[in-house]
């Protein structure tokens, strides 16, 4: 193990929504919600930002994921999300440091909105929602694809 060259700085929940829906049914205790069953999303919005008197430039990154019952109607919970971070990838060739945020940044935001999600739902009484596992390689290909469209555009 060593430590990544992307530095997370800081992070804040920006918002936090868990709406109970009053006829679903409690989890049997030892049981997570079943997101098979709901419709689930995310949205990742990547910000450059110039810190005063340095040369470093840091990157925020706002990860928004939405859940609501779907299809199927037995899912427990409404459930709106944000998480935004500071990034510093300034060991990184430029060339690879806003697709490198995206992937990765994401996946650290990810992973602390599973556990608030997870230690709130707890105690909240149709029982206990863990984010399922999920990958967001998508967003540096969909990144890089823009950059690729953007060069040839201005031939």
């Amino acid at each position: 193990m060593e430590p990544s060259r992307l530095k997370l700085l800081a992070y804040h929940l920006k918002s936090l929504q868990i709406s109970p829906y009053e006829d679903a049914d409690a989890l049997p205790v030892g049981q997570y919600a079943d997101f098979h069953l709901a419709e689930f999303s995310s949205e990742v919005q990547h910000l450059e930002m110039k810190d005063e008197g340095s040369e470093d430039l840091k990157h925020g990154l706002s990860l928004k994921l939405s859940v609501s019952r779907g299809e199927s109607q037995s899912f427990p919970y409404a459930i709106q999300l944000e998480a935004v971070g500071i990034f510093n990838a300034s060991s990184l060739p430029h060339e690879r440091q806003i697709p490198l945020v995206l992937v990765n940044g994401a996946s650290m935001l990810y992973g602390a909105l599973r556990e608030v999600l997870l230690m709130l739902t707890q105690r909240c009484m149709h029982g206990p929602v863990m984010l399922p596992s999920v990958h967001f390689v998508q967003l540096e290909k969909d990144y890089l694809q823009s950059q690729a469209v953007q060069v040839e555009s201005s031939h």
